[in-house]
């Protein structure tokens, strides 16, 4: 369910309780009528929105909520939900991709990860990201991408601008898992399949809608010089089925 849908019923319980409550003071120039119905109908409309907000944070997903054991907060687009996380072995610097399907049936998702730029500040001269992922019906997993930083940037904090565009061929099916992500960007581009563009590959990319933003700040002391040949690794961690760990 929306996180914004969530938010809005809040609101809706807040304004009922504040307007059942003045209306039970004394003096006040409304009709008879109108305040019968909103001594009464506030609370009962409060009640309903309780019920609501406690039926909706407490129903059972029918899937885990395995991206949520990486990142408390992590980002969605139709039901593709996925984490980005820096990670350093032998000094050479990856992006690991954790993702989690939402929905019953497959789904094609690509991913694309560039640094922010703005008028305020400088373009930043880091590659960007570009990753076809095929996602299984609730299926957790972790790929894994050679991501080369410049020795000038090691060390600084940049802002990524992260997107994504998802397909699901056979539609989406039922919902497993209830709780949403943060919303980021659409993006569409002519490369659907699994593996890495990276470093102008994404040219032909269409940018549909603002993007969500992360800050991080890029480790130190990686290997700087961009392979010949970059693929990435990708694993699947958990399916429906499988027992949990």
């Amino acid at each position: 369910m929306s996180e914004s849908i969530k938010a809005l019923v809040a609101l809706v319980l807040v304004i009922c309780l504040v307007c059942g409550f003045i209306v039970w003071l004394p003096g006040g120039d409304m009709p008879a009528s109108i305040i019968f119905y909103l001594r009464y109908g506030c609370p009962a409309l409060a009640a309903g929105c309780l019920a609501f907000l406690v039926w909706a944070q407490t129903r059972k997903d029918k899937a885990p909520d395995l991206l949520a054991r990486i990142s408390a907060r992590y980002f969605e687009r139709d039901g593709f939900c996925f984490s980005i996380v820096p990670h350093i072995s032998n000094r050479q610097c990856s992006m690991q991709v954790f993702f989690q399907n939402r929905f019953s049936n497959r789904c094609e998702a690509q991913i694309l990860i560039r640094p922010t730029s703005s008028f305020f500040s400088a373009t930043v001269n880091l590659p960007d990201i570009a990753l076809g992922i095929s996602c299984g019906p609730g299926e957790f997993g972790c790929s894994t991408i050679p991501w080369a930083i410049p020795e000038k940037l090691q060390g600084k904090q940049i802002s990524l601008s992260l997107y994504a565009g998802v397909k699901y061929p056979n539609g989406r099916g039922g919902l497993l898992r209830y709780r949403d992500g943060m919303r980021v960007g659409s993006v569409s581009t002519d490369v659907w399949r699994e593996g890495l563009q990276i470093a102008g590959a994404v040219v032909g990319a269409l940018v549909i809608s603002r993007p969500a933003r992360i800050n991080i700040i890029l480790p130190k002391d990686v290997i700087s010089e961009m392979q010949d040949s970059i693929i990435a690794e990708t694993k699947v961690i958990w399916k429906l089925g499988d027992p949990l760990v």
